[in-house]
């Protein structure tokens, strides 16, 4: 356990130092630009809301969840989870024991995020943006970038550091898994979309009306500003702070 905390640990630091295009320090969205030292209270932020995420991947690991069997893991590699419901025979059965959305794990990784407060929330929206901004100008010339962001945003919750890891930084073997990931969140995303898959509510959403919640509510541009101020609040500091 404690050898893996330190990889964690380890892998998170390099990502940011190694993975300057993703980890936009100096101007990461929603927020201004950001000086050096501004810089290094945003570090910590983005540290804090990768464990968050690594515990939210625990819950499906761990052993207070049913066990997937295996067969369900190599039907990943077989590209099973990128195709449509409607072509799987057996649609009902990989969709329960489908491991890259693990729904039995759902209502418990629900519950751990709305357990969190403001600023672990917000830390969160921001490394999640940062990640899913980053990464869709990977496809600048796709009209599914935004499709992709979407996703890679939803992996990040469900899979923690190892999928940032595994999509920036891993082997080949390790990107080639995470580019299956993707491609099976794309095609659950669309199944969504088009009413064809029932199931509990995403963690981004989650995320998101947890956020609104401890925001108060709000909507359109009332929303955005309430997020925008909370997010400068969190890494620049409080209006006094910054006068100071």
């Amino acid at each position: 356990m404690v050898l893996e905390l330190e990889l964690r640990e380890s892998r998170i630091s390099r990502l940011i130092d190694e993975c300057p295009k993703v980890f936009a320090m100096a101007s990461p969205p929603w927020l201004p630009s950001l000086t050096a030292m501004q810089q290094t209270r945003l570090r910590p932020v983005l540290e804090r809301a990768l464990y968050q995420c690594d515990c939210i991947a625990d819950i499906a690991a761990n052993g207070s969840c049913p066990p997937i069997p295996s067969k369900y893991y190599h039907a990943i590699l077989d590209g099973v989870y990128e195709l449509p419901s409607a072509l799987l025979p057996t649609a009902d059965e990989i969709s329960e024991f489908n491991p890259l959305a693990n729904r039995k794990a759902r209502p418990k990784q629900v519950e751990y995020i709305k357990s969190l407060s403001l600023e672990e929330i917000a830390g969160m929206f921001i490394l999640v943006s940062m990640i899913g901004y980053g990464l869709m100008c990977s496809y600048p010339n796709s009209s599914t970038a935004y499709e992709r962001k979407t996703v890679i945003e939803e992996c990040i919750l469900r899979h923690g550091t190892w999928f940032v890891w595994a999509r920036l930084l891993g082997g080949s073997g390790m990107q080639e898994l995470a580019g299956y990931i993707i491609s099976a969140g794309r095609a659950e995303l669309r199944q969504w979309e088009a009413g064809a898959l029932d199931g509990p509510p995403g963690l981004k959403m989650t995320l998101m009306g947890h956020f609104r919640a401890l925001l108060r509510g709000g909507t359109g541009e009332e929303l955005s500003d309430k997020i925008a101020k909370t997010l400068r609040k969190l890494v620049l500091g409080d209006e006094k702070e910054r006068a100071g």
